[in-house]
């Protein structure tokens, strides 16, 4: 080992074209590997291991490099070329023509970035943004997928809250917008809450239940946790960094740095919490700009698109769900990760049920059919009672296309059909929300629906596919002309106005809002009794 030692201490020039090999090894391998890694590299033709993809590359042009300065035959060289290619292939690493960062666009493009922080383009930043855009584009392209489920329940409590839109991202960098996700010190959900944490802003966990991991109870519990932090510190950047470290790590920075400026003080801050800032201005330029950098997200399915909630307040287990919607657990419990054991416990305060909007209206009959003043049913079987059965030759969606009129806008033509800009963006492949009269846009919506009720004597009735309305202006009535005959509704504990306005085809939503005089100070409620007009 002295003998090699000595050589490898020699100027370089005066090196062999094999000594010149092993010297790169070494060296390489000297300061980016610790020695109980050192000999996995040996093993060039097996897949390269996690730890060494980063660094895989670089020991490869190392190796092509020395190799071409022997007097290897080419033949060699051209075998040894294609054991990288394999071993890059394996280690799900894109080839080097894929993608090529350029360092100097990315630069400029972030620094010239609207942030609630203040982008600066360090070599953090910069290895987040390679991670995000050159390393691991497939795990980018899933959580650009997952955006399309996530981000239009994020914007409806930030603004509830009124708090900034850009806080969104921080649920990239915390979970990848993977709900179920749980960290290394037991950490969970999309905002990655510690179990005391959890508990304080009223997050039950039990045995049958992980609110972390409910995208609705965690992320109201995120927005009052941030607006708390954000109150103490006065600046996001400090209030990003106390979220993830604890506010007093963060207030002993601020006094050994005798600043408040993050970048002055985050050397006094631990390595995660450094690097917590410049992950977030990462996810936040990957996700505006990832179309520019040609990432193509995996979006999920339309059933995980589009969904409603209900409360649920008695015991409710997935398998009486999947025998009444015909949904599969897979689909359920992807919908409702915070149930452990697979059913949702009774709750005086209610629990979340989230599934398919195509299948609710079906969740709501069963659930109104088992209330105590209803008659008794059976429980459904799963050969009697079967919520959607498609029709012949078509599928559970459908597209309409609606043509924008002058002073459309993008946020209330969403609301308009039941929807969030981001599914109308994603739809019609839109990079702005900027809408043009004479536009046409594809709006997607649950097929014909046919609901299955059981009846006594274990028999079954088809009641009638219902359509979706189209939404018709209120035509004013004339002075002195006959009032239209009217019938009544009785509204249900589970329905919604909406949900009426389907089971009465010729009325439309806006006609039931103005006859009864419905507004944001008197909502219908259950119970409530709707005038409906007679056809």
């Amino acid at each position: 080992m002295a003998g090699f030692e000595k050589r490898a201490c020699a100027p370089r020039a005066q090196l062999s074209g094999w000594h010149e090999f092993r010297f790169a090894f070494v060296k390489f391998a000297r300061f980016k590997l610790r020695p109980n890694q050192f000999s996995v590299l040996f093993n060039i033709l097996a897949p390269p291991r996690f730890f060494i993809q980063k660094y895989l590359r670089r020991f490869y042009k190392h190796c092509i490099m020395s190799l071409r300065k022997t007097a290897c035959h080419p033949f060699l060289i051209l075998l040894f070329s294609t054991i990288i290619g394999t071993n890059l292939q394996a280690a799900n690493l894109p080839p080097s023509d894929e993608y090529e960062y350029n360092r100097d666009a990315v630069k400029a493009d972030v620094l010239a970035m609207e942030c609630i922080v203040r982008p600066k383009y360090t070599t953090s930043v910069e290895g987040y943004l390679r991670g995000y855009l050159q390393r691991n584009r497939g795990k980018s392209e899933r959580i650009l997928g997952r955006m399309l489920k996530f981000f239009p329940l994020f914007d409806e409590y930030l603004e509830a809250h009124q708090m900034p839109s850009d806080l969104k991202y921080l649920a990239v960098v915390e979970s990848a917008l993977v709900p179920t996700a749980i960290s290394r010190v037991g950490a969970g959900g999309l905002w990655q809450f510690m179990p005391e944490t959890g508990n304080a802003y009223g997050l039950k966990i039990s045995r049958y239940v992980d609110d972390r991991f409910d995208p609705q109870k965690s992320t109201e519990a995120a927005m009052k946790h941030l607006a708390k932090q954000y109150d103490r510190f006065g600046r996001w950047e400090l209030a990003l960094a106390a979220y993830n470290s604890g506010a007093g790590r963060v207030s002993r920075a601020i006094r050994h740095a005798r600043s408040k400026d993050f970048w002055r003080l985050q050397r006094y801050l631990p390595r995660e919490t450094r690097n917590y800032v410049p992950a977030f201005i990462a996810a936040k330029y990957m996700v505006l700009n990832y179309k520019k950098h040609g990432l193509k997200p995996e979006f999920p399915p339309l059933d995980i698109q589009l969904t409603e909630r209900l409360r649920v307040y008695d015991y409710l287990s997935f398998k009486t769900i999947e025998m009444v919607t015909g949904l599969s657990r897979a689909v359920i419990s992807e919908l409702n990760p915070a149930y452990k054991r697979g059913f949702i416990p009774r709750s005086t305060r209610g629990n979340n049920l989230i599934l398919p909007r195509r299948v609710m209206l079906a969740m709501k009959d069963y659930l109104e059919s088992k209330r105590p003043d209803q008659p008794d049913t059976e429980d459904p079987d799963e050969n009697l009672y079967q919520a959607y059965v498609q029709a012949a030759g078509t599928s559970a969606y459908a597209h309409a296309i609606y043509v924008v009129a002058p002073g459309d806008n993008m946020k209330e033509t969403a609301r308009f059909f039941n929807c969030s800009p981001y599914h109308l963006m994603t739809w019609n492949n839109l990079e702005s929300d900027e809408l043009t009269p004479g536009q046409e846009l594809k709006i997607w919506y649950p097929n014909q629906l046919v609901r299955y009720r059981p009846m006594s004597g274990r028999k079954v009735e088809t009641l009638p596919g219902m359509p979706i309305n189209t939404f018709q202006p209120a035509t004013k009535s004339t002075p002195g002309a006959d009032p239209k005959p009217m019938t009544t509704y009785r509204l249900k504990r589970y329905e919604s106005l909406a949900d009426v306005a389907r089971k009465f085809p010729k009325v439309s939503l806006r006609q039931l809002i103005e006859i009864n005089g419905f507004s944001g100070k008197n909502p219908p409620v259950p119970g409530s009794v709707i005038r409906i007009p007679v056809q």
